[in-house]
């Protein structure tokens, strides 16, 4: 059975309608009588249909528990309560019977299954809510009643298309997705939470021609470098090729021109899974009269432990960065573009310093790292010899033309 649920003036008025839409033999199965401000509301049920007996079935338990015992009871004229009395026989006539009687007498009948007299309600009865639940609208499944209103979007399209020019056919804009390398650098300092008075002198910096002025420049507006004396143990960690062997070469011979004691070199080689593509620096620091201990990175500690002075370490790429105080991490990152990656290395690192300064396009990605990372700058170092010819300079041509000190 299905549940229709209609409004009216009155009660008489809405069950005529139902009655108009759907045929006589639709059945009232609940109302509302009408009240300041809100009409009559019914339920009715429409025979022939399996679905909704569940909803009947719900009904007539909900009339078995609200609607009270068949009374006959009338109001006497200027009576205070209504007189009750005996009910009345099959055979007496139905006069003055309203909708209202018939809904009494059907939920009767609904719940218990037995005909009975119309009769007339009480002032009781007239009061009575209906239970939660009773009028609400019935579950729908899913999409039953909405394919039937509501029209496809494609079909919508397809008509707005038509009308406009029916030669023509719609053709779908492509949205093209953000490239963060063709964003403004301006732009993506705000994103990254820099001012807007740094972020537009940085963006200006990296806009300069002369990348070697700008790297001056830069370095005036960057966080403060490292102060005071040299570490005494600096861990060099960054990606293949950033310029750590390099850099070691460079911190070495630096202290030994400070008239300081030269440092013990240690190379920490890679797991043996990942030894392919990875050149031993030890002949090369052997070449310039420097102390060198290979280890593994287990062994480290233990290496560590048994030497004295300053140390230099020098690490594969992807070394974790271990915990011990009295390292300093210096992160080395490579300012050219093809190694977009090595930012996001050596989070932790006590100071950067930036290789290939003069290669990096503009200044943009450089400056972009510099303020990512957000540590001091230890130094910003320009492309230096080839690595393959280092070993043919003598220490003091190399510490002047590659090492620049």
């Amino acid at each position: 059975m299905d549940i229709k649920t209609l409004t009216g003036t009155s009660i008489s008025d809405a069950l005529a309608e139902a009655r108009s839409l759907w045929g006589d033999d639709v059945v009232m199965l609940q109302a509302e009588p009408p009240s300041p401000g809100k009409r009559a509301r019914i339920a009715v049920g429409l025979p022939g249909s399996t679905r909704g007996a569940s909803h009947r079935s719900a009904l007539a338990v909900a009339a078995r528990e609200t609607v009270p015992p068949l009374v006959h009871a009338e109001f006497s004229a200027g009576a205070a309560s209504p007189t009750r009395l005996s009910p009345p026989s099959p055979e007496a006539p139905m006069k003055g019977t309203s909708t209202l009687d018939l809904l009494v007498s059907d939920a009767a009948n609904l719940a218990s299954g037995i005909p009975s007299t119309p009769r007339r309600a009480t002032a009781s009865e007239m009061l009575v809510t209906p239970p939660p639940g009773a009028l609400r609208r019935p579950r729908r499944a899913s999409g039953a009643l909405l394919e039937k209103n509501i029209r496809p979007a494609t079909e919508v399209f397809d008509y707005i298309s038509r009308r406009k020019d029916p030669a023509e056919v719609a053709v779908p804009v492509e949205v093209e997705e953000a490239d963060p390398t063709r964003e403004p650098l301006f732009g993506q300092l705000i994103r990254q939470g820099i001012r807007p008075k740094r972020a537009r002198n940085l963006a200006e910096l990296s806009m300069e021609s002369d990348v070697q002025a700008a790297v001056t420049a830069l370095a005036g507006v960057l966080p403060p470098k490292v102060a005071g004396r040299a570490p005494k143990r600096v861990l060099f960690v960054g990606a293949a090729g950033a310029g750590k062997t390099s850099l070691v070469l460079r911190s070495a011979y630096s202290r030994i021109r400070a008239g300081r004691s030269a440092p013990t070199i240690i190379v920490v080689a890679p797991d043996p899974v990942n030894l392919r593509g990875w050149l031993d620096p030890t002949p090369l620091f052997e070449a310039f009269d420097l102390a060198v201990v290979r280890c593994s990175r287990e062994a480290l500690p233990s290496a560590l432990n048994a030497l004295e002075g300053e140390v230099l370490i020098d690490t594969p790429a992807g070394f974790p960065i271990p915990d011990d105080p009295s390292l300093h991490v210096r992160l080395v990152v490579d300012a050219r573009p093809a190694q977009a990656a090595t930012s996001r290395e050596g989070d932790g690192a006590d100071s950067v310093v930036i290789t290939h300064v003069d290669q990096a396009p503009a200044l943009g990605y450089l400056t972009e790292r510099l303020i990512a990372m957000n540590i001091p700058v230890a130094a910003l170092v320009r492309t230096g010899r080839p690595q393959g010819q280092i070993a043919a300079y003598d220490p003091e041509t190399f510490a002047q033309t590659v090492c620049h000190v």
